[in-house]
C-alpha cells in the first residue's frame, strides 16, 4: 500500500482551502443566514422588530393563501412551457450544428449565441418594443388588416415565455450539442452497415445517448427561468407576477424581508424538487431503452 506523503496531503488541503472558504462565505453563510430569517417574525410595520423565538408563519402565510400559490403555479407553469420550447426547438437545431460543415455550423451558432451577448434588459426592452399594444408587431398587423385591436402579446404569460425562450434557447443549443459531439460516429457507420435506416439509428443511438445533454439542458434552463426576475417585471409587469418578482416586492418595496425569505426558500425547494423528478424520469426512461 503506497502512502501519499504528508507533504502532499498538506498541498492538496490547501489548494481545497480557499475555494470551500470561498463558497462557505459566498453561498452556504448567506443562505443559512437568510433561512434563519425566515423562520422570524419580522413586522415592517414595528420598524423590522424580530420577536423572540420562531415559527412557520411565513411559510403558513404562503402555503394557505390562493393568491400566492397561484403566482407559485404560474412561475412554474411559465418555468415549464419554456423549458418544453426550448427542447423543441433547440434539439433539431442542435443537430443540425453537429452534421452541418464547420463554417456552416459555426454561423447557425453565432446566431443563436448572439443572445447572451446582448444586456438582459436591452433583450428585455426590445420585446416591449415589439410586444406592446402599440408595437411593432401590432402596428403592422393593423395595416395588413389582420386585426382590429391590438393583440395582447405582453404583461400576460406568454409574453413572459417569449423573451425567455429568446435567451435560454441558447443554452440548451450549447448543451444538448456539447453531447452530441461527443458521440461515437464510428457507432451510427455500424448501424447503417447492419442494416439500419437513418431514422433507427437515430432512433436507438443518437437519441438514447444525447439524453444527458437533454437532461443538463432542461436542469438548466428551468432552474434559471423559475428564478429570472427582468424578464418577467419587463414583460410581465404586475399583472402576471411570478415569484422571483414577489420576493423582490417584499424584499424591496414592503421591506419584509423574513417573509420574502420564506418565498426564496419555498421556491428553491419546488424548483429543486422539479428537477430531481425530470433528472429521475429521464435516467429511468434512459435505463429503459438500454435494457
Amino acid at each position: 500500500m503506497i502512502r501519499t506523503p504528508r507533504s502532499a496531503v498538506g498541498i492538496r488541503f490547501a489548494l481545497l482551502a480557499l475555494p470551500l472558504a470561498f463558497l462557505f462565505f459566498t453561498f452556504l453563510l448567506p443562505l443559512g443566514t437568510l433561512l434563519h430569517l425566515s423562520f422570524q417574525n419580522v413586522n415592517p410595520s414595528q420598524g423590522g422588530v424580530v420577536p423572540p423565538g420562531y415559527s412557520l408563519a411565513n411559510y403558513e402565510r404562503f402555503l394557505l393563501d390562493p393568491y400566492y400559490l397561484a403566482i407559485l403555479w404560474r412561475t412554474v407553469k411559465v418555468s415549464l412551457i419554456t423549458t418544453a420550447v426550448c427542447v423543441v426547438v433547440g434539439y433539431p437545431v442542435a443537430y443540425a450544428l453537429n452534421v452541418a460543415r464547420p463554417r456552416t455550423a459555426s454561423l447557425i451558432l453565432l446566431v443563436f449565441l448572439a443572445p447572451l451577448l446582448i444586456s438582459a434588459v436591452v433583450r428585455s426592452f426590445a420585446w416591449v418594443v415589439l410586444l406592446a399594444p402599440n408595437g411593432v408587431i401590432n402596428v403592422w398587423l393593423g395595416r395588413l388588416g389582420l386585426t382590429e385591436e391590438p393583440l395582447r402579446l405582453m404583461w400576460n404569460e406568454f409574453g413572459i415565455v417569449v423573451g425567455l425562450v429568446h435567451v435560454f434557447l441558447s443554452l440548451m443549443i450549447l448543451t444538448i450539442y456539447t453531447r452530441l459531439t461527443q458521440i461515437d460516429a464510428r457507432l451510427l457507420l455500424a448501424a447503417r452497415n447492419l442494416g439500419a435506416s437513418g431514422f433507427d439509428a437515430f432512433r436507438k443511438i443518437t437519441l438514447p445517448l444525447s439524453l444527458p445533454g437533454v437532461i443538463a439542458g432542461v436542469v438548466l434552463v428551468f432552474s434559471i427561468s423559475a428564478s429570472t426576475f427582468i424578464t418577467p417585471a419587463l414583460l410581465g409587469g404586475t399583472r402576471a407576477k411570478v415569484v422571483a418578482y414577489l420576493i423582490y416586492e417584499q424584499n424591496l418595496v414592503l421591506l419584509n424581508w423574513s417573509f420574502g425569505a420564506a418565498i426564496s426558500f419555498i421556491m428553491l425547494l419546488v424548483t429543486l424538487g422539479i428537477t430531481f423528478a425530470v433528472s429521475a424520469g429521464f435516467q429511468g426512461r434512459r435505463w429503459r431503452g438500454i435494457r
